[in-house]
């Protein structure tokens, strides 16, 4: 599968929009899928290259019930790409 970046900005974009500062994996699907149409298969590979790159970390709830949607958070690193590609965006390079 090839990288698509339309899904690495949402994905980051996803983890950084929430409020409380603690997006779930459920969230970020959902936000995935409305902003790029990316469908859970290409989700999934994206999700796991951006945790094995370093820019973003699952973290696991406490709750016995929610341990199968973890919080999505994005890393010192995820932060930076997310600062790069919204400036890419803004000059008409990206997406």
């Amino acid at each position: 599968m090839k990288r698509n970046m339309q899904t690495v900005f949402a994905i980051l974009a996803a983890c950084e929009k929430e409020f409380d500062g603690q997006p779930t994996l459920a969230s970020v699907r959902t936000f995935v899928a409305s902003y790029s149409g990316a469908g859970e298969v290409e989700q999934a590979y994206h999700l796991s290259l951006l945790e094995h790159g370093g820019f973003i970390r699952f973290d696991k709830q406490d709750l016995e019930m929610m341990r199968s949607n973890p919080f999505v958070l994005l890393t010192w690193a995820g932060h930076d790409l997310l600062d790069f590609l919204k400036a890419r965006i803004a000059k008409g390079e990206l997406i």
